[in-house]
């Protein structure tokens, strides 16, 4: 679209390639000070015992673990592992897809979307109101079925205090 000058709504096409590109993507945003979950990334490589790499994973990287595919977006395979067998199964099946994992550290907490504009309303990012995510009950994480299956809400003055909406602001 960029390349034809066809107008679209969204982030454009090298803010998308970075985005889809989990480990380029925290990398850039740690260095503007936003803070991520710890990560690992594993790639498939010849002789590579998984079961093993797996197992100094979990004894040496905080649980529960969310397992997140690379080269997929829109939450596509996104996996919480709770025990050691959630974290094997899930890695071999990311990597039998992908090749490569993004295994990260699982945060507690409100799930929050918000957002921006670029030049709009003389503000050269202009944020919108933060809103709440509430997850489908028996749900723990945003994935493809949460976001799409139709179940969960969105809240726009949620649960979520003046402080946190500040901070969701600030952070975008």
């Amino acid at each position: 679209l960029d390349m034809f000058r066809i107008p679209y709504t969204g982030s454009g096409g090298l803010a998308s390639a970075i985005a889809i590109n989990k480990p380029r993507a925290k990398h850039i945003v740690a260095q503007v000070g936003v803070r991520t979950p710890l990560h690992i990334v594993l790639e498939r490589t010849p002789g590579m015992n998984i079961e093993d790499r797996v197992v100094e994973i979990f004894r040496t990287f905080p649980q529960p673990s969310v397992i997140k595919p690379l080269g997929k977006g829109s939450s596509i395979g996104v996996m919480l592992a709770g025990s050691f067998h959630e974290l094997l199964s899930g890695v071999m099946q990311a990597l039998e897809e992908n090749g490569s994992v993004l295994v990260e550290e699982y945060i507690r907490g409100k799930e929050v979307t918000c957002g921006v504009i670029d030049n709009f309303r003389d503000e050269e990012r202009y944020t919108l109101l933060p809103i709440e995510v509430v997850l489908p009950k028996g749900k723990q994480l945003f994935d493809y079925e949460a976001k799409y299956g139709g179940e969960s809400e969105f809240l726009c003055n949620g649960s979520l205090t003046s402080e946190e909406k500040l901070q969701v602001r600030n952070a975008t």
